[in-house]
């Protein structure tokens, strides 16, 4: 049983991987997703009892990126995007469990290609999108405490899961505390945040709240 997703998976890979890409964004986030599923699969064949259902899932999840990733590239509807993108962080965190539990370098490619899938993918969503008369980008949320705060370059949030997602803040990035407006000087390290941004990672606007 061991064996048998992972020989279908292969098998679907090899007759997806020949569709032709509509867009720059299309192809390269099948790429990343493709790569990231053969460092899963190659973490998983060696993987000890311990780490199986991580290595497991990794391997899951990087095939669900891949698969909706071609079928958004092959069919121009947006939406398989969303779900490459989703699927991709998934992967991207059962990787990084994998990793940090064993230090298998395989998890550790696996995550990495993931999550550079997961950015191609709101791309390619996006200039999808245009084409389909959408409108303009998408903006993403994420929220949890706030670990890291570099003025002027970033800000680092670590979600309830423990995945942290670091994202770039520019002089247009409008950012509050408590309700109120103020520098990025004035948030903390340990508030509850949230940040908004598109696909190149670059905040829109950063909240937190705390005492």
């Amino acid at each position: 049983m061991r064996y048998c997703f992972l020989l279908a998976a292969a098998f679907l890979v090899s007759q997806t991987s020949s569709v032709r890409a509509t867009g720059p964004y299309d192809d390269y986030a099948c790429t990343q997703a493709l790569a990231g599923f053969q460092y899963a699969l190659a973490a998983h064949q060696h993987s000890s009892a311990d780490e199986y259902p991580l290595t497991y899932n990794a391997v899951y999840f990087a095939y669900a990126a891949y698969y909706h990733a071609e079928m958004g590239r092959a069919t121009d509807v947006p939406e398989y995007f969303t779900y490459a993108y989703q699927f991709a962080v998934y992967g991207s965190n059962y990787a990084g469990y994998s990793y940090s539990l064993t230090g298998n370098l395989d998890s550790a490619r696996a995550r990495v290609f993931l999550d550079d899938c997961s950015l191609q993918s709101i791309g390619a969503f996006d200039d999808h999108n245009r084409r389909r008369g959408g409108g303009g980008a998408t903006e993403l949320r994420v929220e949890g405490t706030l670990v890291q705060n570099v003025a002027g370059n970033s800000v680092t949030i670590r979600q309830s899961n423990g995945n942290t997602v670091t994202v770039i803040v520019t002089a247009a990035t409008e950012f509050e505390r408590n309700g109120a407006h103020v520098n990025q000087t004035a948030l903390r390290v340990g508030d509850f945040a949230e940040a908004r941004y598109g696909a190149n990672r670059v905040a829109t606007k950063v909240e937190s709240s705390g005492p």
